[in-house]
């Protein structure tokens, strides 16, 4: 089944987004696509204004694999958990930097960080929509599970750390950490505004637990030379919103 999106992206470029949902019990799937555009005369776009060249020349497109679902408890702990394609990916790689083991592991890696920022959006939209009675609980676990996750990415850089892997691969890590931590902060700031439009108790009792994750990777990021964003210094924060949209785009899922 097809399903199609038109849009305008921005005043210079419009944007046709198409899913594709392949059938499961099919080993290859395989589609085609034509695509017409008419365009009226008035606008004066035609072959002697604008060539095929330069249409082609203009035109992007990507491929992007839907992210697995997966809830924050079973990356954090589950058997099946995103961390045993990562370390897998990385083990290879350490052992043979091959191009197709440098191409399995930015995917692995790219996926993960993918999964993960989707998982953190579905739990701070559970959280934020629960009972108060349970609120001590889930948030407690978010704790946990958020401080199990970046220790168990940051853990893998001891397997990378050798004489086979170049200065880039290792830059590649530690931009999907950096993305990883401002993901994590960015969510639980979120959660925390949740809680206090929510009004009740949940955010002035749990204020102090949330604040801890955000100080705790702000201290990290600040360790590791990341850029945080400080008060005072207008530059450096323009700075770091450039960088985070440019981390967002590093980290997007493979793109063929």
């Amino acid at each position: 089944m097809i399903e199609e999106n038109v849009k305008i992206h921005d005043k210079n470029s419009a944007e046709i987004k198409v899913g594709f949902a392949a059938r499961k019990k099919q080993k290859k799937n395989n589609f085609s696509m034509n695509i017409w555009m008419f365009i009226p005369n008035s606008l004066d776009i035609n072959r002697f204004t604008y060539s095929k060249a330069a249409f082609y020349q203009d035109m992007k497109s990507n491929i992007r694999l839907i992210t697995p679902v997966y809830i924050l408890r079973d990356i954090a702990e589950g058997e099946k958990s995103p961390f045993a394609y990562l370390e897998k990916s990385f083990n290879k790689l350490a052992s043979q930097p091959t191009r197709t083991h440098k191409t399995d592991y930015e995917y692995q890696r790219k996926m993960f960080l993918s999964i993960l920022k989707s998982s953190l959006r579905e739990e701070v939209e559970h959280i934020t929509t629960s009972l108060e009675d349970d609120l001590d609980y889930l948030i407690y676990n978010f704790k946990n599970q958020t401080k199990l996750i970046t220790d168990k990415y940051r853990d893998l850089y001891k397997i990378i750390n050798v004489p086979t892997i170049s200065k880039e691969l290792m830059e590649y890590f530690k931009y999907g950490d950096e993305f990883m931590s401002n993901t994590i902060e960015f969510h639980t700031f979120r959660l925390m505004q949740g809680l206090k439009k929510k009004g009740g108790n949940g955010y002035i009792q749990h204020k102090e637990m949330l604040s801890d994750i955000v100080g705790d990777e702000i201290k990290y990021k600040q360790e590791k030379k990341f850029p945080v964003a400080e008060k005072e210094n207008r530059k450096g924060n323009n700075e770091l919103v450039y960088r985070l949209s440019m981390l967002k785009n590093m980290q997007k899922v493979i793109c063929f």
